[in-house]
């Protein structure tokens, strides 16, 4: 944010003190200063504004931090009494308290449009604005000097009553840019009894636009819902100073303050005339109270300081030690009056003081931010310099094997590039990978149909880089890891179990599965891949798919792209789709160590000839599991001939050629018998 130093000193002197020292002390107590600009008309200072406080958004913000940080004195504007007219403004009925739960309406006639002043133009141009007409710029001028939009309308274009509600979807509205704009529904607008006249809290309708012609304005300062005005802005990709405040928590209490200012503005230098009453709704507002003591301070910072010095420090913001007696009034016609008179109250059960955060402070509500307040206007830097004491705390899970990263690791050793992308996906892409949108979450509030749905798989998300890799003839071999959402019950929130999808092209079935065999070995899982009869994966090939098996329990799958996702490519690209969830708790990465024997063993090739569709895992399994066989590989495979390297060996003697032939013909009269494999002589 931009704000004039011309501007700044008419609310708080900054005599005496540089620029450069003025920027250092407002940034190191957390008001940032971006940069000292020069201007024409002078320096501007430019503030970066976190989104906790907005009451900063403003000349006046600002102005209230440099008076507490410097000791210097803060310098309101003065309000000038409203004149008790009886006459009531054009109606305004807010069919949703929610959208607008504040506002201030008045009527101003004798209205004469014509450029402001010299000043008033100086100032907008060094904030960033572009001056446009008197009563344009004084909306903006207020705007700036005090934080709360306001938007004024020619009085003489809107027929009838207004009424304030919700969008309806496909609504048009053609704002003040000329531009006509389709709303998608949840937007806030203003229509009269014949049309749309104001896009609330991003742009006025051009329909009751300000001319030259203008002799009468209805002024209109409300308080909007920030979501509503946040939702409008993306969806239609416009936003303003107006709306950056709104989607903000601004002060609900001074929407009638801020019409006298305006008021005053208006009549002084434009000749302008108040032709109704203020007309002021506001709803029942509960002072926030926080117990605070200087103990309370001393524990988390040291810092040592008395009740009244603590009091003093940040009464400079606003933030009394005094429990208001009177609530607010909560609607009506006339001047709201918020009282802050009473009686300073102790805390007798815990011995604290109670103290009260003014109206525009919503972002205090705990002793931890009255605990801030007073140390950064105390001076972060003015705090005594000590040494951490006691015993360093260890975190145990700091000690934990990380097995996500783990995972990671052992997957990119493997030659894997990992891949990130947003959890949400749009229907197209769920109907490409042969799915169903019905069986996926559906976002309440999406802010495009290419961000409707929460992703069901990783395979969802992970296409669009495989189609990006396709479109430049790269070969690649890429994975993520990630969390999926599944429907649940509607008063619960949906499993979000994490899980790992594969992708390649330049590897085949074979070493894919080697990998991922290698892999969970090192976690110390084993996975079996066996033929799916039931459920197959619906973006794989249907019949080039097997299942991922660990312990009994199906845990994904692996398999050939489904034709019809990628065509032409569907018998170059393999995936694999594992369930991480189903199996992280097993994973453990205690180095497993080969049996060492201390006798020599008999290593021997076994050429078989296998059926066609015959399970190669299984064949090795059964061939593991005889007595005396120590270890199997699988040497080669050619058509239909399987070599296997195996290895006899005994921990009770050194074994013979003999027995180990022996072994050898058990092995294959059992594979004959359960696999119909046949020994192949003569190699």
């Amino acid at each position: 944010m931009l704000i004039p130093k011309p501007w700044l000193q008419k609310l708080v002197d900054l005599n005496g003190i540089s620029d450069q020292e003025f920027a250092e002390k407002m940034t190191f107590a957390g008001n940032k200063v971006e940069s000292v600009q020069k201007h024409k008309n002078g320096i501007v200072f430019e503030f970066e504004i976190t989104s906790n406080r907005p009451d900063t958004l403003s000349v006046i913000g600002i102005a209230r931090e440099a008076a507490a940080i410097f000791g210097r004195e803060l310098k309101l504007p003065k309000l000038t009494k409203t004149k008790l007219l009886k006459r009531q403004p054009i109606a305004l009925k807010v069919k949703d308290k929610n959208l607008c739960p504040a506002y201030s309406t008045v009527e101003i006639s004798s209205i004469k449009v014509k450029p402001s002043g010299l000043e008033i133009r100086n100032l907008l141009e060094m904030s960033g604005i572009r001056p446009v007409n008197n009563i344009v710029d004084i909306t903006n001028f207020l705007m700036l000097e005090t934080g709360q939009p306001m938007h004024a309308f020619d009085a003489d274009k809107i027929k009838g009553r207004l009424t304030l509600r919700s969008a309806e979807k496909d609504e048009k509205i053609i704002p003040l840019d000329h531009k006509p704009r389709i709303l998608s529904g949840g937007e806030i607008i203003i229509e009269d009894e014949e049309k749309l006249v104001d896009l609330a809290g991003l742009m006025g309708g051009l329909n009751t636009e300000i001319s030259d012609s203008t002799v009468k304005v209805y002024l209109l300062v409300p308080i909007y819902s920030p979501i509503n005005i946040r939702r409008a802005g993306k969806f239609l990709k416009l936003r303003s100073e107006a709306s950056t405040r709104f989607e903000k928590k601004i002060d609900l209490t001074q929407t009638e303050n801020v019409t006298l200012q305006a008021l005053d503005l208006i009549s002084k230098g434009f000749g302008g005339k108040q032709s109704s009453a203020i007309k002021t709704v506001i709803p029942a507002i509960k002072p926030t109270i926080i117990s605070f003591s200087p103990q309370i301070l001393e524990k988390y910072t040291g810092l040592v300081l008395t009740e009244k010095e603590i009091s003093k420090i940040l009464l400079k913001v606003g933030i009394c030690s005094v429990i208001v007696l009177r609530s607010l009034v909560p609607s009506g016609t006339g001047r709201s009056r918020i009282p802050f008179s009473g009686t300073r109250l102790i805390d007798g059960r815990r011995g604290n003081l109670v103290f009260q955060p003014p109206f525009w402070r919503r972002d205090l509500s705990i002793p931890a931010d009255l605990i801030e307040e007073t140390v950064r206007l105390y001076g972060y830097n003015n705090l005594k310099k000590t040494l951490p004491a006691g015993e360093i705390p260890v975190n145990s899970d700091a000690l934990a094997v990380n097995y996500d990263r783990k995972l990671r690791q052992l997957i990119a050793i493997q030659g894997y590039t990992e891949t990130y992308a947003s959890t949400l996906i749009g229907k197209n892409l769920i109907e490409k990978l042969k799915m169903d949108p019905e069986n996926h979450l559906k976002v309440l509030h999406p802010m495009s149909s290419d961000f409707e749905y929460m992703r069901y798989t990783t395979a969802e998300t992970i296409i669009p880089a495989v189609e990006a890799n396709l479109a430049t003839n790269t070969e690649f071999s890429i994975f993520e890891l990630g969390t999926v959402f599944y429907p649940g019950k509607s008063d619960q929130l949906p499993p979000q179990p994490q899980e790992l999808t594969i992708a390649t092209n330049c590897k085949s079935y074979e070493q894919v599965k080697g990998d991922l065999e290698f892999i969970f070995n090192q976690l110390s899982l084993n996975l079996s891949f066996e033929p799916i009869k039931n459920d197959p994966s619906p973006f794989l090939h249907p019949f080039k798919q097997a299942k991922i098996v660990c312990d009994a329990e199906i845990v994904g799958s692996i398999g050939w792209i489904h034709p019809e996702i990628i065509p032409g490519e569907d018998d170059k690209i393999i995936f694999a789709v594992i369930n991480i969830s189903a199996i992280n708790s097993k994973f453990d990465i205690n180095a497993q160590y080969p049996k060492q024997y201390k006798y020599s063993p008999i290593i021997e090739d076994i050429t078989l000839v296998v059926p066609p569709n015959t399970m190669i895992g299984k064949i090795i399994d059964q061939i593991k599991n005889t007595k005396l066989v120590a270890s199997v590989s699988i040497s080669t495979i050619w058509q239909n001939s399987l070599t296997v390297n195996v290895e006899f060996n005994s921990d009770a003697r050194q074994l013979t050629q003999n027995e180990a032939n022996q072994v050898k013909d058990k092995i294959i009269a059992g594979l004959s018998n359960e696999f119909n494999v046949s020994f192949k002589t003569g190699e």
